[in-house]
């Protein structure tokens, strides 16, 4: 267990997702020969192509709406929103409450390597870079832990890695969020 920090996210909010899945079938007619003629074979039934594999979200697509986590020490939430056009909002507070604050700032992914590379450019242009990643079940893994404007991008994603949970495909701001 790690000591907590303001930085240090806890995993405590988590989502119930459920997912239907759908499949198609088809009917097959097979064509029986004609009486007339007993030398016909019958047409054989028509063999279905299988479905090609859905092609996977593109990272820049995927990230984009808004994922949340709660800060340990004060229990506040924090919320990141990925919007079109590299802009992400970080909002901390909460919008019931009418406190909640939002920063916007511009981001970057490179999805080539692996960890994902994430720069978050800030007000006076320094650049926070870090890493994330999307586990089995569609949570964020976001290394914010040891990340400072100018420092060198993590090598890896540690045990401490702040989990986010997409809760809205929506890229704008809660009702009730003020921008700072």
């Amino acid at each position: 267990m790690h000591s907590p920090t303001r930085l240090c996210i806890d995993r405590t909010v988590l989502l119930a997702m459920a997912i239907g899945c759908f499949g198609l079938t088809s009917l097959t007619t097979i064509a029986l020969p004609h009486p007339a003629s007993a030398d016909v074979s019958p047409t054989p039934a028509p063999t279905s192509k299988p479905e090609p594999p859905l092609a996977p979200v593109p990272v820049a697509k995927k990230i984009l709406g808004q994922w949340l986590t709660k800060e340990p020490l004060d229990g506040d939430m924090v919320m990141f929103v990925f919007a079109p056009e590299g802009k992400v909002y970080i909002i901390s507070g909460t919008s019931a409450s009418g406190n909640a604050i939002a920063s916007q700032f511009q981001y970057r992914i490179d999805g080539k390597p692996q960890p994902i590379h994430l720069d978050i450019v800030l007000a006076d242009n320094a650049i926070v870079k870090t890493l994330f990643e999307f586990n089995a079940n569609g949570e964020l893994r976001l290394q914010m832990l040891g990340t400072r404007p100018g420092k060198p991008r993590p090598a890896a994603l540690t045990d401490n890695a702040t989990l986010f949970q997409k809760v809205s495909d929506e890229t704008t701001l809660p009702p009730g969020t003020q921008l700072k």
